[in-house]
């Protein structure tokens, strides 16, 4: 009986994680073959694959500098290995990007969650399939009085547009999950990955590491991790981080023709269609901010408070800062807020689980009306990029 209901899990398996790769491929062959258009036209599919794959050419002819360019490494070294355009080669690196975020998530609710008595094992796998896939799909809230659109001026913890995004988000994962199990149990082995990890996804997108810098510090002073192991693998992650960051630093806006960095109250964020920010906010967080009003003990949860305050400095950056010059309106400080939401949609919704029926009923009605909400939003968003609309402008009328 252990054999076939073994068997039966492994058949889902290969046949969700096949569902994502067949998606993730299909999504970015068109967007890397979108018919090439100029910046005041709306195009079909579309994402910012196609001038990457031109930085991605410009950086290995030495005619660009690239201060994150894991993913340009990447789809090269495909490229090179397989014998390929890079066209291709970014097709195939973009889907199996999304493929290791969606069995990432997968892993980290079977860790978290640790399977319970009260589910049986096949009921167990499909649990854990359910939960990967909201949390590889869930989307904002959204008020239509306020704004119909889904992307654009609210932001979203699922975006299907950027590939720097999906090349941080895995190693921004792993950097948490290893990080706090390292402090907690004190594993050089943990430690190891973390800092590894770390330095990947500063090479990613550097967006990630501006917020869980000072997170995690806030996170050990809060729960007293103040070993003398753990204070050296604190300080070993602030040291690495910040050298690499001034390094890229520098070489971004080495001299002021390159521009630099501005305090800029709201400006950056207003421009990008947010005309009530408070209300983005909370419409963006929707579920995590009811949960925590509902549960408060889940900032007991390290990995739930590591996330609440990285979403707290995603805020402040994406609020006080910008860059000046010709990328000012590129938002690009907005980057580590909308990896903040990932992060904390991703651990609520598995505490959510793991807690659900250590809360009242009420509460549960309540807190997956408005899940189901959004990962229907989530879903519709999603099925709509994959029709080929601007994903920005995806609107949605309830």
């Amino acid at each position: 009986m252990l054999n076939k209901q073994n068997y039966i899990h492994r058949i889902l398996q290969i046949i969700f994680f096949s569902a994502i790769l067949i998606m993730s491929l299909y999504l970015n062959y068109h967007q890397v073959f979108a018919e090439a258009i100029d910046h005041t036209t709306v195009q079909s599919f579309g994402s910012d694959t196609i001038p990457h794959i031109e930085y991605a050419k410009e950086y290995f002819n030495n005619q660009r500098y690239i201060p994150h360019p894991l993913w340009h490494i990447l789809i090269k070294a495909t490229s090179y290995t397989l014998h390929i355009s890079m066209e291709y080669s970014a097709i195939i690196v973009s889907s199996f990007l999304l493929l290791i975020w969606a069995l990432l998530i997968y892993y980290t609710a079977q860790k978290l969650l640790n399977q319970q008595n009260n589910y049986s094992y096949i009921k167990y796998e499909l649990l854990l399939l359910l939960i990967t896939f909201s949390i590889f799909t869930v989307g904002p809230l959204i008020y239509p009085p306020y704004s119909h659109l889904i992307y654009k001026g609210v932001g979203s913890p699922n975006i299907w547009h950027n590939v720097t995004l999906w090349t941080v988000k895995p190693f921004a994962l792993l950097s948490m999950l290893f990080t706090i199990w390292g402090l907690q149990k004190k594993k050089i082995s943990y430690y190891i990955i973390a800092i590894i990890s770390v330095i990947l996804s500063i090479f990613a997108k550097p967006s990630f590491i501006l917020i869980f810098l000072p997170s995690i510090i806030l996170l050990v002073i809060d729960r007293k991790y103040i070993t003398k192991s753990q204070i050296y693998f604190l300080l070993s992650i602030i040291f690495i981080s910040v050298a690499i960051l001034l390094y890229q630093y520098s070489h971004t806006y080495g001299n002021s023709s390159k521009g630099g960095i501005i305090i800029d109250i709201l400006g950056v964020w207003s421009n990008h269609g947010s005309t009530n920010i408070p209300l983005a906010i909370f419409l963006a967080l929707a579920f995590p901010i009811i949960f925590y009003i509902l549960y408060p003990k889940s900032s007991d949860n390290d990995f739930i408070l590591l996330s609440w305050l990285q979403v707290f400095f995603g805020i402040i950056l994406y609020a006080v800062f910008a860059e000046k010059g010709a990328h000012y309106s590129h938002g690009n400080f907005g980057w580590s807020y909308r990896i903040a939401l990932s992060m904390i949609y991703l651990f609520t919704i598995i505490e959510f689980v793991k807690v659900f029926f250590d809360i009242s009923i009420w509460k549960r009605i309540i807190l997956l009306t408005i899940l189901f909400i959004q990962v229907y939003i989530g879903i519709y968003y999603l099925v709509h990029i994959l029709q080929g609309q601007n994903p920005i402008y995806i609107g949605i009328f309830l």
